[in-house]
């Protein structure tokens, strides 16, 4: 059951029927007048996925009250609360948030720090959050380190750190925890300014991470400690907007090689130049999406790249704009791809 309250406060409405007490298909519009069929649902205890948002501040905490009613009567299993700033109704929250059992928590741009991590951290630890979504926060190494009491739990989990003070600058430490974790399904980390991160160790220890963004930030290059018989089911790569140049592009390649199904990679705005292209094509054998934007890609060694290209099947679309290719090797490109590979320009 999903619950959406409304701007007016006046109305929960179901989007699907999971009683089984009603035909199939059929949508329950509930009024808070309706006591009786109201008393019917509160008895449910029905699963129920929260998402407000565009909530005025002025009605934050009229909100807050709601919700706490809310828990008494629905199994709340998904809570997703965008821009609350929730740091000054902390210890309500707490509340709420100790009567749930989430499945996932979204609190993006709530101005949270590590004091309410670390308690957030020690409502969820016994739980099956496999969703944590905690973005645009202001979450360092100390905060971090209670997060992993969630993250080392033995439960898959989906972690979207983007936008904190993850940075080398900020949590060295932090980071080198971040990589020893085990149970990371997928892992966003972009705009963090980290400078020195072992993707290797990551995709080691989380032998089950299947997309991994670490845009915009400021990574040059990668170590690696990878045997031969290493193979990781890795299916998204971003490094977009990095430094990772054309010798960072090839020691990529080294652990790319053992990514035997990733399908998106983005390595737009790094400068790996044509040079770097090739050596990580080369490695990447099912690709169907490769972004390329501003990489200081020119026509020299052009025709190379693209028989290279060509022997990639399962490639569907690619990405050069911003490049310095001129029309004629872009021409020929088109032709030696055929129809089969959509060149992107956006």
């Amino acid at each position: 059951m999903n619950i959406n309250i409304l701007p007016d406060f006046l109305s929960i409405v179901p989007s699907e029927d999971l009683s089984r007490t009603w035909p199939a298909n059929r949508t329950i519009m509930l009024r808070i007048t309706s006591k009786q069929i109201k008393d019917i649902i509160d008895k449910k205890y029905f699963p129920t996925f929260i998402y407000l948002k565009n909530i005025k501040p002025v009605d934050i905490n009229f909100i807050m009250n709601r919700l706490l009613t809310l828990v008494t009567t629905c199994q709340i299993i998904s809570l997703d609360l965008p821009d609350f700033d929730m740091n000054l109704r902390f210890e309500k929250f707490k509340e709420i948030l100790s009567k749930c059992k989430l499945n996932k928590l979204s609190l993006y741009n709530n101005n949270l720090g590590d004091i309410e991590i670390e308690s957030i951290s020690e409502i969820l630890i016994n739980g099956q959050c496999s969703v944590l979504h905690l973005a645009h926060n202001k979450i360092t190494e100390i905060g971090f380190k209670s997060l992993l009491k969630i993250l080392n739990n033995g439960q898959k989990i989906d972690l979207n750190l983007c936008n904190n003070k993850m940075g080398n600058e900020y949590m060295y430490e932090g980071i080198k925890s971040i990589e020893l974790c085990s149970t990371l399904e997928n892992l966003n980390l972009c705009y963090n300014q980290i400078s020195n991160i072992d993707i290797d160790k990551i995709l080691l220890h989380n032998i089950e991470l299947k997309s991994l963004d670490l845009s915009q930030n400021q990574i040059t290059t990668f170590n690696f400690n990878i045997s031969q018989n290493n193979i990781f089911i890795l299916e998204n790569l971003n490094l977009s907007y990095n430094r990772i140049g054309s010798e960072g592009a090839k020691n990529l390649s080294k652990i790319l090689v053992k990514c035997k199904i990733l399908k998106k990679l983005n390595l737009s705005y790094n400068h790996i130049c044509t040079e770097g292209a090739i050596s990580i094509i080369k490695q990447c054998t099912s690709l169907s999406h490769f972004y390329l934007a501003s990489n200081m890609i020119t026509d020299d060694s052009m025709d190379k790249f693209s028989q290279v290209l060509i022997r990639r099947i399962s490639l569907t679309n690619i990405s050069l704009n911003g490049n310095m290719i001129s029309k004629d090797i872009t021409n020929n490109l088109i032709k030696v791809l055929g129809y089969r590979v959509k060149i992107i320009y956006l």
